[in-house]
């Protein structure tokens, strides 16, 4: 009778100091306050991402986080309670055991799940087995003007989601010309490529998109190298792909060296990337050498491009 009325009680107080009510649970709780400021550092997001489930990593992180606060909030209705007439006549114990049975303290999930990212997804159609450097033929410093370019540099693969064959792309790098003002697929290229100042320049598709898409994005890339990570990109598993607005600027770029291109591909086309063709996506945070400090920009050069992941 006495822990009915405690209940009783108990349940008053939470109800008449605006404490919300969860109709499934039949549990009052609450959620910890987060505003703006409120984010989870490049470097909190890369330790998770390697987990075999990145997502209750992240989830295992933030309670971690908000041990401290839990506490804090049931210590304050446990306190606030003692106070009143109603529960002067209990001990501290007593109200704690019995506020555990009907409330709870949720951590903010949402907010830190639909936090922006300024994500770098490095892309590898075999091309990592070579340092990247097939991507730095000619006019790269380092390319021959005879040499061919390799089926497996990433180049040719993106040129090939924009409708161009490797024989245009080559004789386009061979016969083109050098122009400040350079528009187009092929000419922002060939851009690129002429003022890439590093000798292993991955390709680089810089894109902004939610903790949430990162998580689950890593989540398929972890599955994929359960058994560790297979450089012959074609006989990695197909595991999906990610549908990318063609207004993303892709570069290439050295995260070892902190050095690349122009950061200034156009693409006329939206990208469909098979994610077996993804070396990495992480925070540009994480990075050796980030892209943002490198070129000196903003967040605004990373595009809301992610149209969809088909898994």
């Amino acid at each position: 009778m006495l822990n009915q009325q405690l209940h009783d009680e108990l349940a008053a107080f939470l109800k008449d100091n605006y404490h919300e009510f969860d109709e499934e649970s039949k549990c009052f709780f609450d959620e910890a306050y987060t505003d703006y400021e409120d984010r989870v550092s490049d470097k909190d997001l890369g330790k998770v991402l390697d987990s075999d489930d990145p997502e209750q990593a992240f989830e295992e992180m933030l309670w971690d986080c908000y041990t401290g606060c839990e506490w804090q909030y049931r210590d304050d209705i446990v306190s606030g309670f003692l106070k009143t007439p109603e529960g002067s006549k209990y001990d501290y114990e007593e109200v704690d055991d019995e506020l555990i049975e009907m409330w709870y303290f949720k951590v903010p999930e949402d907010h830190y799940f639909e936090q922006e990212v300024n994500v770098d997804i490095i892309v590898d159609t075999g091309d990592m087995n070579y340092d990247y450097t097939l991507n730095a033929v000619y006019p790269h410093y380092n390319g021959r003007e005879d040499d061919e370019i390799d089926n497996k540099a990433s180049l040719v693969w993106l040129a090939k989601t924009q409708g161009y064959t490797k024989e245009q792309l080559q004789n386009y790098l061979t016969n083109g010309k050098d122009k400040r003002d350079a528009k187009g697929f092929l000419e922002t290229v060939y851009q690129e490529v002429i003022n890439c100042s590093t000798g292993c320049p991955a390709l680089f598709i810089p894109i902004k998109m939610t903790v949430k898409q990162l998580l689950k994005i890593n989540k398929i890339i972890n599955a994929r190298d359960k058994n560790g990570y297979v450089y012959e990109s074609d006989k990695r598993k197909d595991c999906g792909s990610l549908i990318i607005d063609k207004k993303v600027d892709c570069t290439l770029y050295d995260s070892w060296a902190g050095g690349g291109g122009c950061w200034g591909i156009e693409l006329k086309k939206d990208i469909e990337l098979p994610i077996k063709f993804i070396h990495k996506a992480v925070p540009d945070g994480c990075l050796d050498y980030s892209m943002k400090e490198c070129y000196g920009v903003t967040s605004d050069c990373w595009k809301d491009a992610l149209k969809e992941i088909k898994d």
